[in-house]
């Protein structure tokens, strides 16, 4: 589970999930990657699809703590 941090804020596990639903086509294998992963709540819910997931961010203090 990602790393909460409630003044930065994070996206709901509901919200990430339809967002990754959104990709079109078979999910299994195919990566997908978040240049602006913050807490990675998009990863996670991409990872429990059978995606293959990658992410990146500015800062250091989100991308630690997950």
């Amino acid at each position: 589970m990602p790393f909460v941090n409630a003044r930065a804020g994070m996206l709901p596990p509901k919200i990430a999930r339809s967002m990754v639903n959104l990709v079109p086509g078979e999910s299994q294998g195919k990566l997908l990657v978040d240049p602006f992963c913050g807490s990675g709540r998009i990863l996670v819910e991409a990872s429990e699809l059978g995606y293959k997931v990658a992410g990146l961010d500015t800062s250091a203090s989100q991308v630690s703590g997950t």
